[in-house]
């Protein structure tokens, strides 16, 4: 993953929630035999393809405010929760981050990733949408022209370390998308409706 500017800041905001004796855990899966065999395996199945994609984690993640959660990603500011149950989920933990994601033990996870933007994103955008619409909030200007409009998005993408294979006719296919919704208008900004939007979710 191409580390976006700000991307150090913001993992030091993620941070300063944890206790010192969480950073220890940084990347790496301390092995508990309290755990069952699939809890850990789901554990490790997680962590590496987060390590793959380049984002930083800390397992057994200890926050000052109380409560231990299974995988911390400060950068962004996610829990995610692996179950062994249903009977969990209605137990689940109150974490001072933006969303707590819960991941069954025996689910298959092929790509976290997308799991993850999956989650964050409204249920009126597909992923693509939502990476388009996250590169044009961070501009909202007349950054972006008909004549270089593929290169441009093609080229703030990759800051993203998107986990799709993005094409010309996915950025059109998506800008179509969004301007329909009346999200951004023909110029590449965003509408009214669109800053509200980007605002809730950036």
């Amino acid at each position: 993953m191409v580390k976006p500017k700000d991307y150090y800041n913001t993992i030091k905001k993620g941070l300063n929630k944890l206790s010192n004796y969480t950073r220890k855990y940084r990347n790496c899966i301390p092995i508990n035999n309290n755990e069952g065999e699939n809890h850990l395996k789901q554990k490790f199945n997680i962590c590496r393809q987060l390590k793959k994609l380049g984002y930083e984690f800390y397992t057994e993640a200890k926050f000052k405010n109380g409560g231990r959660a299974d995988i911390y990603i400060p950068y962004l500011d996610i829990v995610i929760e692996v179950l062994d149950s249903e009977k969990e989920l209605s137990l689940s933990k109150n974490y001072p981050v933006k969303k707590i994601v819960s991941i069954y033990a025996s689910e298959i996870v092929e790509d976290i990733g997308k799991k993850l933007w999956g989650e964050i994103m409204l249920d009126t955008l597909d992923y693509d949408e939502y990476i388009i619409l996250l590169i044009v909030g961070k501009y909202n200007k007349n950054y972006f022209t008909s004549e270089n409009i593929i290169h441009d998005f093609m080229q703030e993408l990759s800051e993203y370390g998107v986990l799709t294979n993005f094409n010309s006719n996915k950025i059109l296919k998506a800008i179509d998308k969004l301007t329909k919704l009346g999200i951004i208008e023909k110029k590449y900004k965003l509408t009214n409706k669109g800053k509200n939007l980007y605002n809730s979710i950036k």
